[in-house]
This record gives structure tokens, C-alpha cells and sequence, in this order.
């Protein structure tokens, strides 16, 4: 418990002292267990205060700004029905659990149902409720009942309710007892009409209900049951969006390598032979992606060179157990041991195997979330509601071109650990669809790309429903097609006049791949000139930049100060301003002459805006 803890009081957050005590969590006068998952390390203070009432918010769970203001507004606009859209691994789940939290220990509600999409969710859920106080159980079936007075309340699947006689139940509960009821990932129920059908009829007396998503969505056909849409879009009350989770240092920027090559396969006798540029009907596009990531070529590329940037990541950047995942074809079991057969032999890892139907998923999930294993390969399951941080490459082998999945495969490598780990890379094939989502990813816009979708395939033909017979063959000549940071597209022979200067200057070589095409821009250089314009003008720029910053918060330093002059406020002034700046730049440790371009520039608009703000 002390371990646990940090050896930090629980509830007040103060080092413990000798003496402190060991507490249950849920009352041992309310029939708590003792066990370790039942306990936590208290002050005296604390544990005498607390008695046998509900465990207040941990104070070691801080939440985030937007999680906070969520909560307020929230508990401010008090709706019975809340739709909270945040982007994945922003902490949607803690911002939701504080709410729960709020309703149990004020006793505004009896229990709480918790709804997700997979099983192994339910696992996940009732760990992290565990740890604010909240007794969950996650194997709960409708002959269970509700009377055990240790459960808070229950985790339990889409699916499941789907079931006539589950919804009853769940119906009867909410007829009698206050419930709070939160939906992960509600937006499935756009596509699953059983699914929104049973959430319609368990759910309909709920007290409150919490739905959550990762991102807006808009449906043609049937809509989802507690949810507010106007011409067809969702209306989230709460939106929590990628570029703000950037701007906020808990996003990293989101890097897209793209590999192209000679496409080749026969369908019904027809040989076919294309790349990524050539315009297809829809069916043949297919065909396409298919054969690419499931034939040799593109797929061997895309493991070496996401295999080299997993080396830099750990031995380079300060990021030692840094993985990658693969996700490969939905529903193939062959694929995925095709792709790991590639893996153990470009690498010589042999890589962690997740399938759906594995009774052992989710034992292996805890295990490398908990080692420093190297590379998992998985078909849908990890590709949403995984938590595991240290996910920073992503190897996109999938046939699934959907902008929902692949924002949500996406999001399993972009939680921010620390100042240093800003990029996370996604290796992929060129698919036109899949390039379209990669360079909108940052965009603050409605999950539905219809229209796109339909312009991209427009008079090319619609997909052939009949039997056919598909012979795939080995794609040639695969290669690098693009880069996509920052929604620019950088070139093949860009990066790699950008290699040299990233390995010299310590700068992301899609960053360096920008800033080198801006300089040529700005001062139509020849190539051989390249190098020390580099170098003066990214030294020139900082150096510039950081007595700029120095300047500004001496001033905003005397202006808070007031007079007279105190030079031993002054200092305490400007250091406090000087740690904020830092924390803009997201340096938690060191010298702001290491710092990269970027992380100078958010200081100095940070400073630029408190200029503004203080009237000046």
C-alpha cells in the first residue's frame, strides 16, 4: 500500500509519516474484503475523517484542465443525457469516472452500469474505477441480480444487452433504483441496430446518461437512442479535440510514412498491375489495399523502417521502452501469423500475438503493458480502448479504410509520456482513402466521409457483388511515396535531404523535411548551399526568439510586481513566469537552448498571449 501510494496519504496527498495507517477503501463495516485491491495507505488524519463513508477522489488523480472543466459544466448544465466527444487517449475515461464519483459518494445514485463495446473493456474499466473508490463488476450477468451492497455497480458489453431478457432486467433496475449509466464508444451503436435497439430498452428510465466517443460522427439511417443530432451530425455537448489535446502537451504530433509500389494480382483471369496513383473503380481499389498488405513487398517495407524508427525512439530520444503495434487484416488469423512470420525475420523479435477468439487477450495485454517487450501484432482489439502509453509506432496492415477505426488505431500512439516523446509515426500503404483521413487527421470536423468516399470512386464503377477468384502476387518495387506531418506532404527525396541535418541538429526529420523547404523557399538556395543556411538560420531564429522571451517576462515580471521595487518579489515573480514559459514549452527539465523550434515558438505565443490578456 505505502508502494502504491508513493508512500502519499490516499486522500490528502501529504508524505506519510511513521504510523500511518492501512484503510479499506469500500468500509469493512459495510462488508469491504480485506484484501490489497481493497486498500490504501491513510494519515491518521485522513482515516479518521473518512469513518466508513465513501472514499472521497484521490488527491494523487489530478484531473487535467479540460477534464475539470468538463466536469463543471457538466454538473452546472445537469441533463440527463451528456455527450462527451474526446479524442483518443485524452482521458475520456477519468473525466467520466469523476463524474460517476461525484453521483455515488453525494448519493445521488444507487449504482452505476458501465457499457463497452468488447470484453476486454470491461476488465479495463473495472480496474481504473478501482482505483477512485468505485467497486465494479465486470463478468455480471442478468441472473446476478444487485444485492451485493460491495458492488458500486456493473461493466458489461453492447452486445450482451442486445439480449431481450438482459435489457429487462437492466430496465427493472432503472425503474426502481437511481443508475447512472455510461456509454464507451457509443458511436458503435451507429452501425449496430441491435445494439442501439437494447440501449434504447434497457435504458430509457436511467437517471443520467454519460455517453462517450472519440470523435463526432454523422448517420444517414437509424439514430443513436439518447443522442441529440441536428441534419444528421451529432451534437456533443462536451468536445475535447486532437489539436487542442496538442496545444494542452498531451497529444503528440501524429507522423504518416507512406509506401507505394507495382500492385500486381489476377481476378477471374484478368492480370492487373498498378500503383497507388492509378484511379480505380471501387471494387479493383480494394482489391488493391488487400493485395498489398497481404503479399510480400510493401509489408516487409513497412516493418524494416518502422523497425528503425522504433531503434531511434529507444536508443536516441529517451524513450527506452517505446513499442510498436501492427494491426493487421480484421478476422484473419492467417495475416497475422504471415505478418509475424516478417517481423521475427526483418527484426528477429518474435512478436506478442492478440487475436479476439484467444482466451489469454487480455492476460497478454496486462503483460506487455507491464514489460518492455518490443512489437504486438493484432487484429481489431487493440484498436480501441487499450491503454498502453507506451505504444509509439504504428504499423497500419489492415484492409479496414473506415475514418472512425483509423482515427481509433491512431489514437493507441499519441498519449504523451514526458517533454521529449512529441512524434509518434504511423507507417502505412498509399491508399488514396486511407491518405485522404492521414491529412485530415487534425482537422476539427464530423466523422463521415460520404462524400469523399463517393467523389473518390464517382463513374469508376461500383463493387462486384459476384463470386470471383483473386490470385495475389508479390508487389514489386515498393518504396517510400510520402510523408505526411502537419498535414504537409513531404517528399522521399526531401527526408532524405533532411536525414544529415535531423541527426546533426537533434531536430524529427519530418520537422527538419519542413523547415529545409522553407528556407528554400524563402531564399531560392541551390542544394550545395544548403547546410550552413541551415545552421545560421535555425541558431539565428532561437537565439532571436529566447532573448525576446527573456524580455518579456522582466517586463510582465515589474508589471506584476507593482512598486516599489523589490528585487526579492521580483526574482520570485520571474521565476514563477520562467516555469510557466517552460511548461508552454513543454520543458520539464533542462536548458531552453536544447530546445527544438517548435517548443520556442510555443513559449514565445504563450508569452504573447498573456501580453494580450494582461492589456499589454
Amino acid at each position: 500500500m505505502f508502494v502504491a501510494g508513493n508512500g502519499n496519504c490516499a486522500m490528502c496527498g501529504k508524505e506519510l509519516e511513521k504510523g500511518w495507517h492501512s484503510d479499506h477503501i469500500y468500509p469493512y463495516s459495510k462488508g469491504g474484503e480485506t484484501q490489497l485491491s481493497n486498500a490504501q495507505a491513510l494519515c491518521p488524519e485522513c482515516n479518521l475523517k473518512k469513518g466508513d463513508k465513501f472514499m472521497e477522489w484521490p488527491k494523487n488523480i489530478v484531473l487535467r484542465e479540460w477534464q475539470q472543466d468538463m466536469f463543471q459544466k457538466w454538473i452546472n448544465e445537469n441533463k440527463q443525457d451528456y455527450l462527451m466527444v474526446a479524442y483518443p487517449a485524452s482521458g475520456k475515461t477519468i473525466a467520466a469516472l469523476r463524474i460517476a464519483h461525484h453521483l455515488l459518494s453525494e448519493n445521488i445514485i444507487d449504482k452505476l452500469v458501465i457499457v463497452v463495446p468488447s470484453t476486454n473493456l470491461r476488465t479495463q474499466w473495472k480496474d481504473d474505477a478501482n482505483i477512485v473508490g468505485i467497486q465494479i463488476n465486470h463478468t455480471w450477468q442478468a441472473n446476478d441480480g444487485f444485492a451485493d451492497p460491495l458492488i458500486n455497480g456493473i461493466a458489461i458489453t453492447y452486445q450482451a444487452i442486445a439480449e431481450r431478457m438482459t435489457a429487462n432486467v437492466l430496465n427493472l433496475l432503472c425503474e426502481k433504483k437511481n443508475i447512472l449509466v455510461i456509454f464507451d464508444e457509443i458511436h458503435h451503436c451507429a452501425v449496430n441496430k441491435s445494439w442501439g435497439d437494447g440501449i434504447k430498452a434497457a435504458f430509457k428510465n436511467a437517471s443520467y446518461r454519460l455517453l462517450l466517443s472519440g470523435t463526432p460522427w454523422r448517420t444517414e439511417n437509424d439514430e443513436i437512442p439518447f443522442v441529440r443530432y441536428e441534419n444528421n451530425k451529432c451534437i456533443a455537448d462536451y468536445n475535447y479535440t486532437y489539436p487542442k489535446g496538442l496545444s494542452d502537451g498531451i497529444l503528440r504530433e501524429l507522423s504518416f510514412w507512406a509506401y507505394n509500389g507495382d500492385v500486381k494480382w489476377i481476378s477471374d483471369g484478368e492480370f492487373k498491375e498498378v500503383d497507388f496513383y492509378d484511379e480505380l473503380a471501387e471494387q479493383e481499389a480494394r482489391d488493391r489495399l488487400n493485395t498489398a498488405i497481404t503479399t510480400d513487398g510493401i509489408p516487409d517495407e513497412l516493418i524494416k523502417e518502422a523497425w528503425e524508427k522504433l531503434k531511434e525512439y529507444r536508443e536516441k530520444e529517451n524513450d527506452p521502452d517505446a513499442a510498436m503495434l501492427i494491426i493487421t487484416k480484421d478476422f484473419s488469423k492467417g495475416h497475422l501469423n504471415f505478418i509475424a512470420k516478417k517481423v521475427k525475420k526483418i527484426t528477429g523479435v518474435i512478436p506478442v500475438e492478440i487475436t479476439s477468439d484467444d482466451d489469454q487477450a487480455h492476460k497478454k495485454l496486462n503483460e506487455f503493458r507491464q514489460s518492455s517487450d518490443k512489437i504486438i501484432i493484432a487484429v481489431r482489439m487493440v484498436s480501441e480502448g487499450i491503454d498502453i502509453k507506451r505504444l509509439r509506432v504504428l504499423v497500419y496492415l489492415t484492409n479496414i479504410a473506415t475514418e472512425l477505426f483509423f482515427r481509433q488505431a491512431c489514437g493507441r500512439i499519441i498519449r504523451r509520456r514526458n517533454a521529449d516523446d512529441i512524434i509518434a509515426t504511423v507507417y502505412l500503404p498509399a491508399d488514396p482513402l486511407l491518405m485522404g483521413i492521414a491529412s485530415l487527421i487534425k482537422l476539427e470536423r464530423d466523422h463521415f466521409l460520404k462524400k469523399y468516399y463517393e467523389q473518390l470512386f464517382a463513374d469508376k464503377g461500383q463493387i462486384n457483388t459476384e463470386p470471383r477468384v483473386i490470385v495475389m502476387l508479390p508487389t514489386d518495387n515498393a518504396r517510400l511515396d510520402r510523408v505526411i506531418h502537419d498535414e504537409q506532404n513531404i517528399s522521399p527525396e526531401d527526408i532524405n535531404e533532411a536525414r544529415p541535418y535531423s541527426e546533426k541538429y537533434s531536430i524529427p526529420i519530418e520537422k527538419m523535411g519542413l523547415i529545409l523547404r522553407e528556407i528554400i523557399n524563402d531564399k531560392g538556395l541551390q542544394n550545395n548551399t544548403h547546410l550552413p543556411v541551415i545552421r545560421q538560420s535555425i541558431q539565428d531564429e532561437k537565439i532571436i526568439l529566447l532573448k525576446n522571451i527573456d524580455e518579456i517576462e522582466k517586463k510582465l515580471a515589474l508589471r506584476d510586481m507593482g512598486n516599489p521595487y523589490d528585487k526579492e518579489i521580483y526574482q520570485k515573480t520571474i521565476k514563477t513566469i520562467h516555469i510557466r514559459v517552460n511548461q508552454a514549452m513543454s520543458i520539464l527539465n533542462g536548458s531552453r537552448h536544447a530546445a527544438t523550434m517548435d517548443q520556442i515558438k510555443k513559449g514565445w505565443n504563450y508569452l504573447l498571449e498573456e501580453q494580450n490578456r494582461r492589456g499589454k
